[in-house]
């Protein structure tokens, strides 16, 4: 399934900046393991879905994922907090403890 269009994203501007640290396309995507098919659409505006593919485009390059695709660094970082057994408690009878629980699973997803 091919990507939109997200004016939001950096990705192109990225890529075409490679050009001028003397990376062409062929060579990221020799040492990525990314098709240059795929590493020029995404020059050319279309939206990532293969999230692995961009994290191996990270570790080729050096910058984070947050950069790659965002053109910042990620300076917003959530603070999570063990919840109390009080909370777990309360949010379990309010029906909102499963939402919580996902969440939790996907933020703990990411920081491996």
């Amino acid at each position: 399934m091919k990507g939109k269009k997200d004016p939001g994203l950096k990705l192109a501007v990225f890529l075409r900046g490679l050009k001028t640290q003397g990376m062409n396309l062929s060579q990221v995507a020799a040492r990525s393991k990314i098709p240059r098919s795929t590493l020029a659409a995404w020059s050319a505006g279309q939206t990532p879905t293969d999230l692995a593919a961009v994290k191996r485009l990270s570790k080729v390059t050096g910058f984070s994922t947050h950069f790659i695709l965002w053109g910042s660094e990620d300076d917003v970082s959530p603070k999570m907090t063990a919840p109390t057994p009080q909370t777990i408690f309360d949010q379990w009878f309010s029906g909102r403890f499963e939402l919580d629980v996902k969440v939790r699973k996907i933020i703990d997803q990411k920081k491996d």
